[in-house]
């Protein structure tokens, strides 16, 4: 997941990014961001973005259904 900050003004902070996995689909682990599941809800503490930025976090999941797997994320 990739979040920008398009504030030309102010850094981004105490960024939480919240997510709900697909059924079927189970959290392993995230990097570098500390994340959290429960069950298909996950909540990523990304911290700050600076001016501009983006903070990347990419998460680790096993799919145990056929298929592409999609879901989306929102900052909260």
């Amino acid at each position: 997941m990739v979040v920008s900050n398009q504030s030309t003004l102010n850094n981004a902070d105490g960024v939480v990014v919240r997510a709900t996995l697909p059924p079927g689909v189970n959290y392993q682990s995230a990097t570098p961001n500390s994340c959290t599941a429960s069950g298909q809800q996950l909540t990523c503490q990304v911290g700050s973005i600076p001016t501009g930025g983006s903070a990347t976090t990419t998460v680790s999941a096993v799919n145990n259904t056929a298929g592409d797997i999609a879901f989306t994320a929102q900052v909260v």
